[in-house]
């Protein structure tokens, strides 16, 4: 619990924004309040997939709070991570 709680001050999580979000869920802290859909609102996470274009494979999967600042933490999280484990990184 202690983890999971100590999880939430991470950028991907709680700490990417300063925002007080307007609810919170009873049972998972993390989950952000989204009514991203034009439809009821809900909580939710956003997967970001960082995709080897070029054979068409995944090659990191991060999840993260459905905003954007969070999105962005974890593709360069998702980015340092796989040019670390696989030694590949984007060219420009």
């Amino acid at each position: 619990m202690k983890e999971y709680l100590a999880t939430l001050d991470d950028t991907a999580w709680g700490a990417a924004s300063d925002v007080v979000p307007r609810f919170v869920s009873p049972s998972d802290p993390a989950a952000q309040w989204t009514g991203a859909h034009k439809g009821s609102a809900f909580f939710a996470y956003s997967d970001n997939y960082l995709t080897d274009v070029k054979f068409g494979v995944i090659v990191d999967v991060e999840a993260s709070r459905a905003i954007r600042q969070a999105e962005v933490d974890a593709a360069q999280t998702m980015i340092e991570r796989t040019k670390e484990c696989f030694g590949l990184k984007p060219h420009h």
